[in-house]
């Protein structure tokens, strides 16, 4: 796998879920919820519920990382930011981001299960293998915090 920083968004199969969503979801959509691309990703093997993930498949994890960093990125920019011209006329298009605190809690399930692996430094987890002996293992595990911080926080807009 190619990775070119500490992001889901900067990497082949970061890329790979967004080729999904562009060609099978985005198009020209002003409205775009986080449970209907979670279930695109699934149907397209890309993406797998913390039951089914029993291997810890590196593209499922890849996967819902993909979906927390845009979030983060819609909640905190307006627009994801990742390299790609060819993506910002899709997002430009977009007006909504919708996220039910169900789907909100499905995913953060899943990234606080890549979390348990990095603090126990499982390295059965394929992710946390490619990570714990790079450079940037400080970093991307602060990455996986600030996601999770974000996902809380979501959470709590949706409960208030």
């Amino acid at each position: 796998m190619s990775v070119w920083g500490i992001r889901a968004l900067e990497c082949d199969q970061g890329l790979d879920a967004m080729d999904c969503l562009t060609a099978n979801y985005l198009g020209s959509k002003q409205q775009i919820s986080l449970e209907e691309m979670a279930m695109l990703l699934s149907e397209h093997g890309l993406l797998c519920s913390n039951e089914q993930n029993n291997d810890h498949s590196q593209c499922s994890d890849i996967s819902a990382l993909v979906l927390a960093e845009l979030l983060y990125e819609w909640h905190n920019y307006g627009y994801p930011q990742y390299d790609c011209e060819c993506e910002s006329t899709i997002w430009q298009s977009i007006k909504v981001f919708s996220a039910s605190p169900l789907a909100l809690e499905a995913l953060l399930a899943h990234i606080k299960d890549i979390y348990h692996d990095v603090q126990l430094q499982n390295e059965e987890r394929s992710l946390v293998k490619l990570w714990f002996h790079s450079a940037y293992w400080h970093a991307w595990v602060e990455h996986l915090e600030s996601l999770m911080d974000n996902l809380i926080e979501l959470l709590h807009e949706a409960h208030p």
